[in-house]
């Protein structure tokens, strides 16, 4: 069975300065990958993310923390 590859480094692109700049991006790099991917983006006054959080994680454990957040923000419990 194949192991997903797990997240080695992070980081979270500069939050907007005004209305109309584009909202944050966590962009992450996997095991064995050079490359930086963007795994989302996200609205600042909404959720809160900090690099630390995705280092060691798999893309779909990344993903599921991201929609744990969002689902208890829109809920009310952010």
């Amino acid at each position: 069975m194949l192991v997903p590859p797990k997240i080695v480094e992070c980081r979270i692109s500069g939050m907007p300065n005004m209305l109309g700049d584009p909202p944050p991006e966590v962009r992450v790099k996997f095991a064995g990958d050079d490359r930086e991917s963007v795994l989302f983006n996200y609205f600042p006054d909404e959720l809160e993310f900090s690099s630390e959080e995705f280092v060691g994680l798999t893309r779909e454990e990344a993903l599921a923390l991201y929609a744990k957040r969002d689902l208890a923000h829109l809920r009310g419990g952010a």
